[in-house]
C-alpha cells in the first residue's frame, strides 16, 4: 500500500495524548505532527547562585513533547536536559536572547546553572 499514511496514536482513554501520522515515500521518511492534548508548564526566574532544577516530570506526571528554554538575561545560561530525571546530556551554553528548541524530546527535567553572570530565563514546557 504504497503512498498511504500509517497513523500512530498513543494514550489512554480521556487522558492527554499525541498524534502522528508517518509518510514513507521513496527510501525517504517525512513526519507530520497531529495535536498534543496536554497541558503547558512555564518556569521563569534569575539564575543568580548556583544551580536551579526544574522537574517537569514531577509537576505534570509525565514527560514533555515539546516546547523551548530561553535566556532572558544578560549573563548565559548552562543547561543539562535529563531525559529519565537520573542522568544528563552534556551541558551546554545559552547566550542572551538564544532559545533551545525542545520539540520532540523526551524531557524530564532541566538544570539551569549560574555562569558567573545574573541570568533570567523562561522555559514552556508541553
Amino acid at each position: 500500500m504504497a503512498g498511504e499514511p500509517i497513523r500512530i496514536m498513543g494514550g489512554k482513554p480521556n487522558a492527554d495524548h499525541i498524534q502522528a501520522q508517518v509518510h514513507v515515500e521513496s527510501e525517504s521518511l517525512n513526519i507530520q505532527r497531529g495535536q498534543v492534548n496536554a497541558s503547558n508548564q512555564v518556569y521563569e526566574g534569575t539564575i543568580t547562585t548556583g544551580t536551579t532544577t526544574i522537574d517537569f516530570y514531577g509537576d505534570a506526571g509525565r514527560f514533555s513533547v515539546d516546547g523551548y528554554i530561553r535566556c532572558d538575561g544578560a549573563g548565559d545560561l548552562l543547561v543539562e536536559v535529563s531525559r529519565d530525571g537520573l542522568s544528563y546530556d552534556p551541558q551546554f551554553t545559552l547566550k542572551e536572547e538564544e532559545i533551545f528548541d525542545v520539540e520532540s524530546m523526551k524531557i524530564a527535567k532541566i538544570r539551569l546553572e549560574h555562569s558567573g553572570t545574573d541570568s533570567a530565563y523562561r522555559i514552556n514546557l508541553i
